[in-house]
């Protein structure tokens, strides 16, 4: 393996570019996003130290599926194709864990598109805070603490909106006492929060 470094905002790997290695991160933390035709970015998911991200052209030998860019200053290990592939063949066991990996994003991503298509925005906001505490957070007195969360920028392409509507919605979970949020710094989740359905 060999060791990278990347400073925080840098693209790490391009959508759409020739990709031929795995890359692991060892520390810091990175953002996967896509481009959309109106020249949005969409969030697909934020990954942090142990994940690991670039599988898919390492396998398939297609192209790069999306973007993923250093949101800290980031190290990180690449595994060439060939390196990989000796690995696996050496180690079986490594293969199934990545199908796992796989597997778990595959129905995250079938979640998010449902909550997309069934939830309504402030419902979608509830959704992303709820899986963003069970996945990155830490449970202290009673209440679910991330560090570093997601700027509401960020937390909008993720949730298919603007950062005005987060905005608002943030700042109505917050007055109702079920979140503390400090953008960048600190999410409190105090208690589930309500999710509204479209037609409900």
């Amino acid at each position: 393996m060999a060791r990278r470094s990347y400073t925080a905002g840098s693209v790490i790997v391009e959508q759409d570019e020739a990709g031929d290695s795995l890359y692991i991160i060892a520390q810091g933390r990175a953002k996967v996003c896509i481009m959309g035709e109106d020249g949005n970015e969409v969030l697909l998911s934020i990954l942090k130290e142990g994940d690991f991200f670039g599988e898919m052209s390492v396998i398939d030998r297609k192209p790069r599926s999306a973007s993923v860019v250093a949101l800290d200053d980031c190290e990180l290990f690449t595994i060439t194709r060939n390196a990989f592939l000796e690995m696996i063949r050496e180690c079986p066991e490594i293969s199934l864990n990545i199908l796992y990996v796989m597997s778990e994003r595959l129905r995250r991503a079938d979640a998010q598109i449902e909550n997309l298509a069934l939830l309504d925005v402030y419902g979608r906001v509830a959704r992303f805070l709820l899986d963003l505490g069970a996945n990155e957070g830490v449970e202290e007195g009673g209440r679910i603490t991330v560090h570093n969360p997601p700027k509401q920028a960020e937390i909008a392409t993720a949730v298919g909106t603007t950062r005005e509507t987060v905005s608002r919605v943030m700042k109505d979970l917050q007055r109702q006492g079920y979140i503390y949020y400090e953008p960048g710094k600190r999410l409190v989740i105090n208690e589930p929060l309500p999710e509204s359905r479209k037609g409900s």
